[in-house]
């Protein structure tokens, strides 16, 4: 099966995809178990339920299994990321090795079959549900209860006949006795309350009247599977997406279909969560959904099969149930004989079983932190050989088990796994739970990491962006100054030719005074030759000086064509403005309009036209 079906199927947060509910009805069975079968009261079904179904129960370890994902769990991985009480780490100098450790994400799922029932009667998904349908709910979990429990309708506003999500969680929390709740009889009732929704095409016919047991059971089993491994503080209840992944690879493995990574590598999937980590950070897997993707990727056949009941068997007696290792055994105790035994560790519980099949208990070693397991060195008779010891103080011992087993790598089995759940007996917290914990705070530091390195990528994008600016910005400027450099190039060249318009014209005026200068010397001589007493010749002399003072009628002209020609060059460097160059950075504001400079450019040809013209003098 590819990963490019599971992607498929888990476009979760486009679109709520999942199984329509069907339209059969599984109500609680009148039913008891007794020696293993069930007896129907009545004789026959309920004709207005629809199905008639027997009532759902976990699997039990008659079966030779192992967990391989918790027997590579590093022990000191998991108390490293453990916290004792007051918040001090593990390994601090005030934290002595009995103090109770808690591990970071470690989250009890003992009540989430209660969330999954409540979902199970809101139909839209929006955390508020009639009190009517909550009823019969809270009667299941009347044996978890304390005596004087709050009743239900506390949790109500005035005026309203719902209740809403959060509501009904807090009165779940204050009224369930810690010390009565059973998470497989929570998980059990709530089953029975919620099953009708699940119970779905292709899991079961609708055509049939009864539903079989085999194919009611592998439901209930992935219900209890998926309540485990659902996600803290998210409604509705839902586990991680590469939660399901991983659980589906697991089944995939137990029906023995190959599983394809062809489609979408490793790689590929960091790259895309670390370009755009925001679309991708969480993805949830409802139940429903999970049953959609099941039944897409196994196979309606293949789930009718015995093959789909052993492999969910499989799962739940380890997901769910804690089981981590079933095999037989040779054991006994001190002053006994040794005796065949099937015996299965379950989370801090070794049990050991008259047979395989009878499962009729013969012995039950609870382990605790005064427990130790040793291998025993080999004799004739017993080559692979153990023994687990409880000691009272530290020469006394207070029991003592042995147990042979078939081989070397049975024995390394077993002793890995047993001393594996007496190092976490300190944290109260089983393989399977530290096992769960360890994938989220990987997940969750994993998903950090991916952040921080998103926001890095971000910060880099916006330096870059910004340095281009900066650097259009200071290549506009470059050009700018070019442009008023030709511009001043332009304005002193018109400056020189203004200089040599007045030295022109301070020419010409000096010129003029020379010669009136040689006529004024003139008329003074003859004016200092003509006696006074003619007064006709002074009269003469004096009007001849009056018209000689006038400036000449060239020397005008010529003054004219400079004055007009200084003016035009005048009012052409008045275009001959410095530009300024705006930047495009948004934090820099521009010049107002009304500056000493003029912003409006001159064009090159425009000021070459104007220098190019030549003077005219006559």
């Amino acid at each position: 099966m590819s990963m490019q079906q599971l992607n498929k199927t888990m476009s979760l947060r486009l679109e709520r995809k999942s199984v329509s509910p069907s339209l059969l009805k599984s109500p609680s069975s009148n039913g008891s178990k007794k020696g293993g079968h069930h007896e129907k009261k009545g004789g026959h079904h309920d004709k207005k339920g629809g199905h008639a179904s027997l009532k759902s129960r976990l699997p039990i370890p008659n079966i030779d299994l192992e967990d391989g994902l918790v027997s590579q769990l590093s022990i000191s991985d998991v108390l490293h990321n453990c916290v004792a009480t007051g918040g001090l780490q593990w390994g601090g100098d005030h934290v002595t090795r009995r103090s109770p450790l808690y591990h970071r994400c470690y989250s009890d799922s003992s009540l989430t079959p209660i969330w999954m029932a409540y979902h199970s009667v809101d139909m839209k998904s929006c955390g508020d549900v009639s009190l009517s349908r909550l009823q019969h709910l809270t009667s299941l979990l009347n044996p978890f209860t304390i005596e004087e429990k709050r009743p239900l309708s506390d949790h109500i506003r005035r005026n309203t006949h719902t209740v809403k999500f959060l509501r009904f969680r807090s009165f779940v929390t204050d009224n369930l006795d810690k010390d009565l709740i059973n998470a497989e009889q929570i998980a059990t009732n709530c089953w029975e309350f919620c099953k009708s929704r699940f119970l779905v095409v292709p899991f079961v016919d609708e055509n049939e009247s009864i539903v079989p047991e085999s194919r009611v059971e592998p439901v209930f089993w992935l219900f209890c599977i998926f309540c485990r491994l659902a996600e803290p503080g998210f409604y509705p209840p839902s586990i991680d997406y590469e939660e399901a992944e991983l659980l589906m690879r697991k089944m995939m493995a137990c029906l023995g279909v190959p599983w394809s990574n062809s489609d979408h590598g490793t790689e590929d999937t960091q790259s895309t969560l670390t370009e755009d980590y925001e679309s991708t950070k969480l993805l949830l897997v409802t139940f429903q959904q999970l049953l959609s993707i099941t039944a897409e990727m196994v196979g309606s056949d293949l789930i009718r099969s015995n093959a789909f009941y052993r492999a969910t068997k499989w799962l739940c007696l380890t997901e769910f149930c804690d089981v981590l290792k079933v095999n037989t055994m040779q054991m006994k105790k001190r002053g006994d004989h040794w005796r065949k035994r099937w015996c299965v560790l379950r989370g801090f519980t070794f049990t050991s079983y008259s047979s395989q099949h009878g499962l009729h208990v013969k012995d039950k070693i609870p382990l605790n932190e005064n427990m130790n397991i040793e291998s025993l060195p080999p004799t004739q008779d017993r080559k692979f050989h153990f023994r687990i010891v409880e000691k009272d103080g530290d020469f006394k011992i207070k029991r003592e088990e042995q147990f042979i087993v078939n081989s070397e790598r049975e024995l390394r089995e077993w002793i890995n796994i047993i001393n594996m759940s007496i190092k976490l007996y300190q944290t109260r917290m089983t393989a399977k739970y530290a096992e769960i914990a360890e994938r989220r705070f990987e997940r969750h530091r994993r998903r950090d990491s991916l952040k921080e390195v998103s926001e890095k990528r971000k910060d880099v994008h916006h330096v870059r962006s910004t340095l281009q600016r900066i650097r259009q910005d200071r290549q506009d400027l470059k050009e700018t100054v070019a442009e008023n450099y030709k511009k001043r190039e332009l304005q002193l060249e018109m400056l020189a030719r203004m200089d040599a318009v007045y030295d022109r014209l301070e020419e010409i005026h000096k010129k003029d005074r020379d010669v009136q200068k040689l006529e004024n010397d003139k008329i003074m001589e003859r004016f200092a030759a003509t006696p006074a007493e003619n007064v006709t010749a002074v009269c003469n002399l004096l009007a001849t000086h009056d018209h000689g003072v006038k400036l000449s009628r060239d020397v005008i002209e010529q003054r004219a064509i400079l004055e007009s020609e200084l003016e035009r060059l005048r009012n052409s460097q008045s275009y001959i403005k410095p530009s300024i160059c705006a930047p495009t950075h948004p934090h820099v504001q521009h010049r107002d309009a009304d500056s000493c400079y003029d912003t409006r450019t001159t064009s090159s040809s425009e000021i070459s036209s104007d220098l190019n013209e030549p003077l005219t003098f006559r």
